[in-house]
């Protein structure tokens, strides 16, 4: 009877398992994963930083636009129109400092300086504007371009770090729901199991085979499994709440899950991937990672600004050639000649360049802080990259070790069934050996979890989670 009440327990810990993994529609980890990049606010808010990063680069170029000016100024007093002097045309800048424009000019009145006496129609230029010195090699639009193409750059990593941090984040989540819902369904079993012994105990009481006080025990053991599975099943209920924060759709509007949805329960994840870390040197892809990546441009910034300030050092040496025509006539073109020009010059230099000199100084001092941080920035992302790849090799050894120890305790559980049947043993140590296996396979797949985890923070440190998920 006792073999027979046995089997009837497998039978119906195997009939309940079917039955509820029937009832559930599981979300596998790879759909919930492609969900949160797809349609997280975060991963909006991502995309929204990378595009702020290209409008400045093109704000910045603005500074390069060729421009169309006017300068209108006329007096008119007592009925005589003193001057009317007009001076129009464009200005196309170039990156290497040097300006090309083409304008007209124009001016009349009855009391003109001579400076603005010109032929009835006008006249027309096209000239050059030159810096020789100062601007030559750096100025301030330059300056500015350089630093918005680094953002660009900046806020294009901080995008990377954004999505690795929510892909991290939620990750976990996932992870402590499967390992709940695991959990749950482990406590699950035990309390099957424990309402089928109960049953079984005392019906082996009636008959005499084992003493009363074994009903007592069993219904202990029994109160003890609906505590555990009541502690299993909200810790469940509350991770599943917790995964559905991660959950939306088309960024607004956030998704719940069902009550009959459920993780997947195997741990079969498409990350054979991250393997390939272990067999590279982590220090080699260290710099690769968005946070150095933007350290390093920080680096660039400032010396972009040490330049800058370097040229502020220099004098002022602007020079600009016009050559001169009148408008309106035939062959305009060929009728510009070297003869007929103005041209100016203008010079500039303070005498003690405190301004230069102080400027000059911040900027170098700001450049080696930036190359300090730098460099312990290497150092922190290569700590925290070592750190992960012991915990997953490490978790790796206690999974190999824990696997096996979880079969052992599996065979002492069989054992001390096999020998309280045959009268050997008693329900205390059946309960005892029952409930260090399950809190054995409970142990077994946190470690799974964590070891899975693992190698996701190993990627995470390295700052690609994002390429591989």
């Amino acid at each position: 009877m006792k073999q027979l009440t046995t089997y009837l327990l497998v039978l119906l810990v195997v009939w309940a398992g079917q039955y509820a993994k029937g009832q559930e529609k599981v979300f596998p980890f790879v759909d919930y994963i492609n969900n949160v990049k797809t349609n997280h606010p975060i991963s909006a808010q991502a995309e929204i930083t990378a595009r702020i990063g290209e409008l400045f680069v093109l704000e910045s170029r603005g500074a390069f636009d060729p421009e169309l000016y006017t300068d209108l100024g006329q007096k008119e007093f007592e009925g005589s129109r003193y001057y009317r002097i007009f001076d129009g045309g464009i200005r196309i800048p170039t990156w290497y400092g040097i300006e090309f424009y083409s304008g007209i000019e124009q001016a009349n009145g009855d009391y003109l300086s001579a400076q603005y006496t010109l032929p009835d129609n006008g006249l027309t230029y096209s000239g050059v504007s030159l810096k020789l010195a100062k601007g030559l090699i750096m100025d301030q639009r330059r300056a500015m371009l350089k630093t918005a193409q680094l953002g660009q750059i900046s806020t294009e990593q901080e995008r990377k770090i954004i999505l690795n941090n929510l892909l991290l984040d939620a990750s976990k989540a996932y992870f402590q729901w499967q390992l709940a819902a695991i959990i749950k369904e482990i406590q699950l079993e035990g309390l099957e199991l424990a309402q089928v012994r109960l049953q079984a105990v005392k019906q082996n009481a009636l008959l005499g085979d084992i003493p009363y006080i074994d009903t007592l025990e069993a219904s202990i053991q029994l109160q003890n499994r609906q505590m555990l599975l009541a502690e299993a099943e909200l810790a469940e209920l509350n991770t599943k709440v917790f995964v559905s924060t991660f959950l939306w759709a088309n960024y607004v509007v956030p998704v719940e899950l069902a009550e009959s949805i459920a993780p997947q329960k195997d741990f079969d994840y498409p990350l054979n991937i991250f393997s390939d870390y272990l067999r590279n040197e982590i220090d080699s892809l260290i710099p690769n990672h968005p946070e150095a990546i933007m350290a390093n441009l920080k680096v660039e910034e400032y010396d972009i600004q040490r330049k800058l300030k370097l040229e502020s050092m220099k004098p002022e040496l602007n020079v600009k050639y016009n050559l001169l025509n009148e408008p309106f006539v035939d062959n305009f073109a060929s009728n510009y000649t070297l003869d007929d020009y103005n041209w100016g010059l203008e010079f500039k230099m303070p005498i003690f360049l405190r301004s230069g000199r102080g400027g000059l100084q911040i900027a170098k001092l700001k450049l080696q802080d930036a190359e300090l941080d730098y460099s312990f920035k290497l150092q922190h992302l290569n700590v925290k990259s070592q750190q992960a790849v012991n915990e997953f090799q490490t978790t790796s050894n206690q999974l190999s070790i824990y696997t096996k120890t979880v079969v052992d305790l599996s065979q002492l559980l069989t054992g001390e069934q096999r020998k309280f049947d045959n009268g050997e043993s008693s329900l205390f140590l059946v309960n005892s050996r029952e409930s260090i296996y399950i809190n054995g396979r409970i142990k077994l797949a946190e470690l799974e979890i964590k070891n899975i985890f693992a190698l996701l923070k190993i990627s995470h440190s390295l700052g690609d989670l994002y390429n591989n998920l």
